[in-house]
């Protein structure tokens, strides 16, 4: 590709020109089976237990938005489609209904446009969740996610893709509450050490990363459960 892309530079930033992706190789079964188990069967961005989603290309190969309402850029990190680091698995919903082609950095000067240019020099404002802790940028009021102290891109993280979607908020209160309970029934000192401690390790197993939520119970926790 990028050969291709040296051949006729100007007709594929114009985008009269297009690359072909094969979706075979980078979309491969063993290849999303091993992203997949490496994200404990989680989807990358909201942590739901998934056995059916897609590889996720974190920066779009064939073209991307800024915000919303830009018109597709052309040509994309055509260079990046088949590298491994630019590859995660995701839930069909984050990826096709949410994050799409966006990809939002915070000084468009910078911004990657060819194989040619650096990409040192782009601060992505998307979380990047295997190179990233998103802990860092995003907190758990119970079980609705927010920025901390209002970061740009915890913000964006999650107003693009969508982590604070009606049904998703819903899925979490319920896992939320579920362990809160359980939680609470561990303070209890009429109940036997023994039964308070294994309650209490039923909430710390839900906050270790192959855990569905494990962001969220890890901040409930250190919260004691007070939402």
């Amino acid at each position: 590709m990028k050969k291709l892309f040296d051949k006729s530079p100007a007709a594929y930033l114009d985008g009269s020109k297009k690359f072909s992706f094969k979706n075979n190789i980078y979309g491969h079964p063993s290849v999303k089976i091993i992203l997949r188990k490496a994200q404990y069967d989680k989807c990358c961005f909201c942590e739901r237990k998934t056995e059916i989603g897609d590889v996720e290309h974190f920066r779009g190969k064939g073209g991307y938005k800024q915000k919303s309402g830009d018109a597709l850029q052309k040509p994309g990190y055509y260079w990046l489609a088949y590298e491994w680091d630019n590859l995660l698995f995701s839930c069909e919903k984050c990826n096709r209904s949410y994050k799409k082609n966006f990809f939002p950095i915070t000084n468009t000067l910078h911004r990657a446009k060819s194989h040619h240019d650096n990409l040192k020099l782009e601060t992505p404002l998307f979380i990047h969740p295997a190179k990233e802790d998103p802990r860092q940028f995003i907190e758990y009021n119970g079980a609705f996610p927010r920025a901390i102290g209002g970061n740009e891109k915890g913000k964006i993280t999650i107003e693009k893709i969508g982590l604070d979607r009606p049904f998703l908020n819903d899925e979490r209160l319920t896992h939320y509450q579920t362990f809160k309970l359980i939680f609470n029934l561990s303070q209890n000192n009429d109940l036997p050490d023994s039964k308070r401690k294994e309650l209490l390790g039923i909430v710390e197993d839900a906050s270790k990363n192959n855990a569905a939520y494990s962001s969220m119970i890890q901040c409930a926790i250190e919260q004691n459960f007070r939402f």
